[in-house]
């Protein structure tokens, strides 16, 4: 089982992930001072929660009609 199959069947978007990650990286390495939990959970919690809260929130912008590209 590849890491494309295992995200696909967790229902996570290899995109939305990679983004997260990157995030949570850029936000580790953006802190003078970090500890090694820091920098090990911070791209694990981001790409978790890009992944999770992506569709919910866009959800919740078309149930107000915030106006949304295609």
């Amino acid at each position: 089982m590849s890491v494309n199959d295992f995200l696909d069947a967790a229902g996570i978007k290899i995109g939305v992930f990679v983004a997260g990650l990157s995030g949570g990286i850029l936000r580790g390495l953006s802190r003078r001072r970090y500890t090694a939990k820091e920098m090990i959970a911070s791209p694990i919690c981001g790409a978790l929660a890009a992944a999770y809260l992506t569709m919910p929130i866009l959800h919740y912008l078309r149930a107000i009609n915030w106006p949304l590209p295609e």
